[in-house]
């Protein structure tokens, strides 16, 4: 050994690898104690590289630390049940949602989540299809990652309050809409080339001509050149409240399908 180490310093190693899973005697000596193990290789009896242990059992708590920070940051739920509460969230309204283009000529999709005064306090810009954005905005709130623009120039971002989240989440759930009112018994009319109105997310989400929505009558025109993507968009959130299925084939992604009826 290159370094002094005592009996009792080294069944102490010992005992702390085998607890974290980073060391496994000799199958001859599986059953020996942590302190026998010490004593066995004071004799020489077999060897183990002890430097390479203590930087595995520092490498094995930095993993568990960043497991539990991670953990922390879920608020104690697994990645996959946050990930699903995300997608409820943006399917009732808890989170808005907006497709287009969120960084100079890059278009994608970006959630919020506002306050009760309708302040933005956390914002995730995602650059992938609708099905995976749930999956990276928890992989953001697991890392801690937003984007800067809503708050500063100081990288440390606030973590986001995963419990408040959740239980803004759960209220949207709780309040969502069972009905909607027809498009013919709204004042809003389809949208021609320059006149009529954009059906937007709060449209979806208040009910307000869903069955006109999903048959895609209101249409933006050249000046809205990020309107046909949001259109779609509102689609897609119409067919996942469970409104108007019958018509999804009117939503051209055969996998973006798949995905809504799986919803």
């Amino acid at each position: 050994m290159n370094h002094f180490i005592t009996k009792n310093e080294l069944s102490d190693l010992f005992r702390e690898a085998r607890s974290l899973g980073v060391f496994k005697a000799p199958d001859s000596l599986s059953q020996k104690t942590e302190s026998e193990l010490a004593q066995l290789l004071f004799e020489g009896a077999f060897n183990a590289d002890i430097d390479k242990l203590r930087k595995d059992i520092q490498i094995r708590k930095t993993q568990i630390e960043n497991e539990q920070l991670i953990e922390r940051r879920r608020g104690g739920l697994s990645h996959e049940e946050l990930k699903d509460k995300i997608l409820q969230g943006i399917v009732n309204g808890a989170l808005s949602i907006y497709h287009g283009e969120i960084s100079p000529y890059s278009f994608g999709y970006e959630v919020e989540l506002r306050n009760p005064q309708g302040k933005v306090t956390h914002r995730w810009e995602c650059y992938c299809p609708f099905p995976d954005v749930a999956e990276h905005v928890v992989r953001k709130i697991e890392m801690g990652k937003q984007n800067q623009a809503v708050f500063s120039k100081d990288p440390a971002l606030p973590a986001v309050d995963t419990a408040a989240l959740i239980a803004i989440i759960d209220e949207a759930e709780k309040n969502k809409i069972t009905s909607f009112v027809e498009m013919a018994k709204t004042s809003l009319q389809p949208r021609g080339y320059h006149t009529g109105h954009v059906a937007g997310m709060d449209d979806v989400h208040k009910g307000i001509g869903l069955d006109g929505i999903i048959l895609g009558k209101f249409l933006g025109d050249y000046s809205t050149i990020t309107t046909t993507s949001q259109n779609q968009l509102s689609r897609v959130i119409v067919a996942m409240k469970g409104f108007c299925l019958d018509c999804i084939d009117r939503i051209q992604d055969r996998n973006l399908q798949s995905f809504i009826i799986g919803y």
